[in-house]
């Protein structure tokens, strides 16, 4: 395939720092830019990330009136949540290959009240994904949402989204019996990530005699609920229980990667789950899993740690005990996964990080640029 001199429009709502959609939508006009040099524009209603060629557009009407987009030969839409720039799908720019990427849409039932009209019209917005020449879908989760709406499957494929592990492998365990042994959670603080959840078991694991173990709670308070978040800080005040749990607050790419070297584990109770970025990180820097089996957590997971079933707390808590007690023992523990039996943590960080590195920058170029060959072959004929 040859795409040099191919103009390209990319299409997001916003474009974010520590946001996954956001990342991919940045990799992605990367990666297009190498390949078409100069040929590339991101068109949002926000943009914060340095480095993508883009233009901030209030509507609709500013793309179809700008010169780029007009004479594009490729468009791409990236679809989370509604947003206004998202119906120009349905009309292009009357020539251009039509390419949507589908992250999921949260459900109605796992977000507070004030949020439902905003998932109501996203759920109903979905239906322009139908307009699409072809749909990239983050996970086969992902896809079967949309099989079930009724969109064609030979137009829709998994694309997984990319995401950057460390070269090398995780050094020595660290684990010297006396230490606490840290979990960590990575993002949003919602309802719909069971984070309440994790505080909950954090609290009914220290009541219950267990200790030499802290939570480090780490979030964007930009996109997350302050309601929410202020109610977990009143459960963790009214337990008494802040030596067993921090609020680390928004962290930088730099201090999020230092926070996961820390963690013996990520624990992701998340109700709803379209990829789960943090997961593969996570494990690309040698954390054990802990969580609940929800979306797409247990593909991503890969028997990578220890899932049980969404809303139960008992079982959560059953698997941070299990997980803290096996760290404690001596300095190269046996950890016990869900899919791939007993080793000693030294080996399980190594097999972890090696199968995080198929979600890395380069791969992902590498099925990026293939699929879009083929998707163009097939339009040829």
């Amino acid at each position: 395939m040859n795409l040099a001199g191919s103009r390209i429009s990319v299409v997001s709502s916003i474009c974010v720092p520590h946001d996954a959609i956001s990342y991919s939508v940045a990799e992605t006009a990367r990666i297009l830019d190498s390949v078409s040099p100069g040929n590339v524009r991101v068109f949002s209603l926000r943009n914060d990330v340095d480095g993508i060629p883009g233009r901030t557009v209030s509507g609709v009407g500013d793309l179809l009136t700008d010169s780029h987009w007009l004479s594009s030969d490729i468009l791409i839409f990236h679809y989370g949540i509604h947003y206004d720039l998202f119906d120009a799908l349905i009309c292009g720019n009357g020539r251009a290959l039509r390419l949507a990427r589908f992250h999921n849409v949260t459900p109605r039932e796992l977000v507070p009240a004030h949020a439902t009209p905003t998932i109501d019209r996203s759920l109903e917005q979905m239906a322009n994904l139908g307009w699409a020449d072809h749909v990239w879908c983050d996970s086969d989760f992902n896809r079967a949402a949309l099989v079930d709406m009724g969109l064609p499957t030979e137009r829709l494929s998994t694309l997984s989204l990319p995401v950057v592990v460390p070269d090398a492998a995780p050094g020595a365990v660290r684990s010297d019996g006396q230490s606490p042994v840290t979990l960590l959670y990575i993002g949003r603080l919602v309802r719909s990530k069971g984070v309440h959840d994790l505080v909950r078991a954090a609290i009914e694991l220290r009541d219950s005699g267990i200790g030499g173990f802290r939570i480090m709670l780490a979030g964007s308070r930009d996109f997350s609920d302050d309601e929410f978040t202020a109610s977990l800080e009143r459960l963790v005040a009214e337990a008494g229980a802040q030596e067993c749990v921090t609020f680390c607050g928004e962290v930088s790419e730099t201090e999020k990667a230092r926070l996961m070297e820390a963690a013996h584990a990520l624990v992701i109770p998340s109700y709803h789950e379209g990829f789960c970025m943090p997961v593969v990180e996570a494990l690309g820097r040698g954390c054990f899993i802990i969580g609940y089996a929800a979306g797409n957590t247990p593909v991503v997971t890969a028997g990578f740690g220890s899932l049980v079933l969404p809303g139960d707390v008992r079982s959560l808590r059953g698997a941070m005990e299990s997980f803290v007690k096996s760290i404690r023992k001596d300095a190269d523990p046996v950890v016990v996964t869900d899919g791939h039996g007993c080793m000693r943590f030294s080996e399980f960080r190594k097999r972890a990080h090696a199968y995080a590195t198929g979600f890395s920058p380069f791969r992902f170029r590498e099925r990026l640029l293939l699929s879009l060959d083929t998707i163009i072959g097939r339009r040829a004929r």
